[in-house]
């Protein structure tokens, strides 16, 4: 697989609304998201990049009115997730972290910014497609509960 960087370098280049092409930077994750309701998470330096991956009529809804969100963390690992009430079907997805320096970093993150971006991709007619940003507020009550 290329660099985190390499990916986070050449998705920001793509418009939204169009496919990822199926080339040396993306091959992994045409292999990678197999499934709606998937996530990866990519680190480079202090860049993150979380890739949403579910069907475009669930994405297309996501917002902060009908997101809500719980927290929890093990031994291992760090468990955000978010449940929606789109308009046609309730769904929920668990961003899960394994417990390590750069996770705890995103979760800073996010917990000083008080929302999370999410960058959301879908399968559309054999290819994996960017089609929209959507930064989600996190409640406060939540957000305490994040590592310090």
């Amino acid at each position: 697989m290329p660099s985190p960087k390499t990916v986070i370098t050449a998705y920001n280049k793509i418009d939204y609304d169009n496919p990822l092409p199926r080339d040396k930077n993306f091959n992994d994750l045409y292999s990678y998201f197999d499934d709606a309701g998937q996530s990866l998470l990519l680190k480079s330096g202090d860049n993150y990049l979380l890739l949403y991956f579910d069907f475009a009529d669930i994405l297309d809804e996501i917002s902060d009115d009908i997101a809500t969100w719980t927290f929890s963390e093990d031994k291992d690992r760090y468990m955000l997730t978010m449940f929606i009430k789109a308009s046609f079907e309730d769904a929920h997805h668990a961003f899960v972290l394994k417990k390590n320096a750069g996770s705890k970093n995103f979760l800073k993150m996010i917990g000083n910014e008080g929302t999370i971006t999410l960058e959301c991709i879908a399968p559309l007619y054999g290819h994996i497609h960017k089609l929209k940003q959507a930064t989600l507020r996190i409640p406060d009550t939540l957000l305490q509960l994040f590592p310090q």
